[in-house]
């Protein structure tokens, strides 16, 4: 029974109390059908919205416990397209549009985290993307987010994104255990190992003998990396950098040289495990 079904001399003395009352007639049947722990649901959300989001989990619940995969492809209905090859650029890039509304239309996002051609992205979805199953299930507003570099990462740009956050953070004094581009542990040439906490200690006590940084600045000039596998490999950025300490008696100490930040990818998470940077001595 629904909130619109209920006879006028129901319990409810309106309709909001109507859908409090079938909302919590939803949770009982998602407890007892699916064991779900529903005080997840805020107490705070209106009626309508908290009705709304009960049913949605219904119905993902009864869609995915069917089980059934569809193709992209068969999502977007089988398109007609043509083969990157039998295409000339400026043809190919309109159709690249063509196809990326399509996927819109279907709830579909596929992101790119660099640029690339669109021949590129034009074969990846014709070739590689189409063939991919997902779950076939449809829930109003529901969107399926893809990135490109889960299928083909660009090991290089993630390098330099780790790089650059790092170098940020350091002219910001901002390096603690939560910095997520250090890795548990680091490996000194020595081949000794020192946890990620004491690490941090050490940093943050080059950061406590001066007030802040200012006037950043760094260039990375290489980054080269190996793999050992998808999920293993190493690399590392290079570059140089200048900044200026202000210390506590007002001076000021410019500090500059050259970086370089050793990487290991573990799981296909690329990490920092060791550096030589300008002001800072193990």
């Amino acid at each position: 029974m629904t909130a619109e079904n209920l006879p006028e001399d129901s319990l409810g003395s309106s309709p909001e109390e109507n859908l409090r009352i079938e909302n919590e007639l939803l949770k009982l049947k998602m407890q007892a059908e699916l064991g779900a722990k529903t005080h997840v649901v805020s107490g705070d959300l209106p009626p309508e919205m908290e009705n709304m989001f009960l049913k949605n989990i219904m119905a993902f619940h009864q869609q995915s416990s069917e089980h059934k995969l569809i193709t992209i492809f068969r999502k977007l209905k089988s398109p007609e397209f043509k083969p990157a090859e039998d295409l000339d650029d400026e043809t190919l890039s309109n159709e690249l549009i063509k196809l990326e509304n399509l996927l819109m239309s279907e709830n579909i996002q596929l992101s790119y985290s660099s640029e690339y051609p669109d021949r590129t992205k034009y074969k990846f979805i014709t070739e590689e993307f189409f063939e991919l199953e997902i779950d076939d299930v449809e829930l109003p507003g529901m969107m399926n987010f893809f990135d490109y570099e889960e299928f083909h990462p660009n090991h290089k740009n993630d390098i330099n994104a780790r790089a650059e956050s790092f170098i940020t953070a350091w002219f910001d004094k901002n390096i603690t255990d939560e910095s997520w581009e250090l890795a548990d542990n680091f490996i000194f040439p020595d081949k000794r190992v020192v946890e990620k906490k004491a690490l941090v200690n050490q940093i943050q006590n080059i950061f406590n003998l001066s007030i802040e940084f200012v006037d950043g600045k760094f260039e990375i000039f290489d980054i080269s990396f190996d793999l050992i596998d998808d999920e293993k490999g190493m690399g590392y950025a290079e570059g140089f950098a200048s900044y200026t300490a202000v210390l506590s008696g007002g001076e000021n100490q410019p500090i500059r040289g050259s970086f370089k930040i050793y990487f290991s990818l573990e799981n296909g998470w690329w990490e920092i495990v060791y550096f030589v940077f300008p002001g800072f001595e193990y």
